[in-house]
């Protein structure tokens, strides 16, 4: 820290000690007025020591938060994006240098997560020959992914170099259909089964659309995330179908190319038997 912080009482006891140096002999009695009139100057500086000491705090990326955050993103032309949070405004101001420099992965990458919907790329040097690369969008959904990738291109246009070209694309949907066959506990009622069943759909789809680009499809994670939901009501859980692209598959894990992108297109085709 620049600034070493005192306390009110180390502000007296330096002051007394000047003090002692002066024609001023009534020093150490509680009541004098030199203690007095010392006491209150110190109290207000004290105050002025703390406020230093924040906005010292404040001056660093690796400390400021809020408003005194956004002060030093202003300097550097990187503002605040809506709801974005301290940790991820504070890691792109980190990086504005490159981003400003520009025609470097730092910048492609930071430019195309700044667009909406855009959860991780991966870029791919020299996919169409010397001087270009390509990056594939990853986004939360695909409702919007052809529109998704067109803003990530025109983002790619304003960090690429001159001479090098970059290419947004999207990758390969596989549209996955899964049965599961769930076992209960005889306590069971039948409503709690539906209920559980339709929750155990939205956790089976959740799981393979998370799922990276080339990530392998594991069964066993089905069977956990069907297991672990109703409060141990499903004592056993197995998967007894698996489509990819409507074309049935050997009940084993499934690993997609590297530009493949596992995806469950609604609830339903995750089946409940």
């Amino acid at each position: 820290m620049i600034l070493y912080d005192k306390t009110e009482e180390e502000l007296n006891s330096r002051a007394i000690e000047f003090l002692k140096n002066t024609d001023i002999t009534n020093i150490n009695t509680p009541g004098s007025r030199a203690k007095l009139v010392l006491g209150a100057i110190n109290k207000v500086l004290r105050t002025y020591y703390s406020t230093l000491d924040f906005n010292i705090t404040m001056a660093f990326v690796s400390k400021a938060n809020g408003e005194f955050l956004d002060f030093i993103g202003e300097l550097l032309n990187c503002t605040r994006e809506f709801n974005e949070s301290d940790d991820n405004y504070r890691y792109r101001i980190t990086n504005q240098v490159y981003v400003v420099a520009g025609a470097n992965e730092t910048a492609v990458r930071l430019s195309a997560l700044a667009v909406d919907d855009v959860v991780d790329i991966l870029p791919t040097p020299y996919t169409f020959g010397t001087g270009s690369f390509s990056v594939h969008v990853i986004t939360n959904s695909l409702d919007n992914l052809a529109s998704t990738v067109i803003e990530v291109q025109k983002a790619l246009n304003e960090v690429e170099a001159y001479g090098i070209k970059g290419i947004a694309l999207a990758p390969k949907i596989l549209p996955v259909k899964v049965g599961l066959a769930l076992a209960f506990s005889s306590d069971v009622l039948p409503a709690d089964r539906v209920s559980i069943g339709n929750q155990t759909k939205k956790a089976v789809k959740k799981l393979i659309d998370t799922l990276p680009m080339g990530g392998e499809l594991v069964l066993s994670d089905l069977v956990y995330a069907a297991r672990d939901l109703g409060e141990r009501k499903v004592y056993d859980a197995s998967v007894v179908s698996l489509f990819v692209k409507n074309k049935a598959t050997l009940l084993s894990n499934y690993r997609p190319y590297w530009d493949e992108k596992l995806y469950v297109k609604n609830e339903d085709d995750v089946s409940i038997v």
